[in-house]
């Protein structure tokens, strides 16, 4: 069921303009939700919807039957669109203008939700033109979508948009604490991830408690003068482990350029950092700023190369001699 508390804390703007533009019946046959992953577009869509569908005198209540059917999505004036292997067809939106001029079994609005609109091949956005030529009363279209510039501009220039902003990461690292998530792992996760949804499903796989591990042991290595390789076998042979993929390496090295950026807070004075207990030994006078630029150059060329098929092994040799 949809939580409309984390819409409000994370989009209190678009929820107000939603609830204005519905009290003072001002609102449009359709609209375009557009943001990034996680920025909770779809709660928006589902928030919507229950505006129009409540039964309460101050909607939406979430409690009555439409609110609770609207939040599951599962009320029968709530059609839903969504890309069948990557690709929306036209045979899909001809369904859905076929749902538009039919007679519903149930009063009230109808809202229409066509999820990653973007991905409409150039049969269904024509197709989803005629929608938007030919608005009919009480009928509402809500596209959502995290790259809106592949739409067409006739389907852009007829529908009101609304920009998602992404979700800050401090809010992000207060929520994921908040919920008793180790400091610097919820650091990391709102760093890497784009909803907490998505963070907690990190957490329960388990990999990311140990790459952050054996990112803080790489650090305390360098502080002590150790080998790094030595440093990252000892800890990191699950790295190359039945069942870790490209992610995960790409996470390591996520995790390894935020303990570098704090250390550059560090040297500039901040007194907020996270990984405290690793940085708490830094040698200032070796890792200076510009030596600290280089160690993000360096990173970034190892991880660019994840792109491609290289020996993981050879790979983390060459880059610790070099970091």
């Amino acid at each position: 069921m949809t939580d409309f508390a984390k819409l409000f804390d994370y989009q209190p703007e678009i929820v107000s303009a939603l609830t204005k533009s519905f009290k003072k019946k001002r609102l449009v046959h359709a609209y375009l939700f557009e943001g990034q992953k996680g920025t909770r577009k779809t709660d928006a869509a589902v928030y919507l919807s229950a505006l129009l569908l409540c039964q309460s005198d101050n909607p939406p209540c979430g409690v009555c039957p439409n609110c609770l059917k609207a939040m599951n999505l599962s009320h029968g004036n709530i059609f839903i669109v969504e890309p069948e292997n990557d690709v929306i067809k036209k045979d899909q939106i001809e369904a859905l203008l076929h749902e538009l001029s039919s007679t519903s079994l149930f009063d009230g609005s109808r809202i229409y939700i066509i999820k990653e609109a973007h991905l409409m091949n150039a049969a269904a956005s024509n197709a989803l033109l005629k929608f938007l030529e030919e608005p009919h009363p009480q009928h509402y279209l809500i596209l959502l979508s995290t790259q809106p510039h592949l739409l067409l501009d006739t389907i852009k220039s007829r529908v009101q948009t609304f920009h998602f902003n992404p979700i800050s990461k401090k809010k992000m690292t207060k929520n994921l604490t908040d919920k008793g998530i180790e400091k610097d792992i919820a650091y990391c996760l709102a760093h890497i991830t784009s909803s907490e949804e998505e963070a907690e499903e990190l957490i329960k796989s388990g990999e990311i408690i140990d790459i952050v591990a054996l990112a803080k042991d790489i650090q305390k290595a360098k502080n002590k003068k150790q080998d790094l390789y030595l440093a990252f076998l000892n800890r990191g042979r699950f790295l190359f482990g039945e069942g870790i993929l490209v992610s995960h390496h790409q996470m390591f090295f996520d995790v390894l350029t935020l303990i570098v950026r704090e250390k550059i807070k560090s040297v500039h004075g901040d007194e907020e950092l996270f990984f405290a207990e690793c940085l708490k030994n830094v040698d200032k006078e070796i890792e200076t700023p510009d030596e600290l630029i280089r160690q993000l150059e360096v990173l970034n060329k190892y991880q660019e190369r994840l792109k491609y098929h290289v020996n993981m092994e050879l790979l983390y040799a060459s880059m610790f001699l070099e970091f």
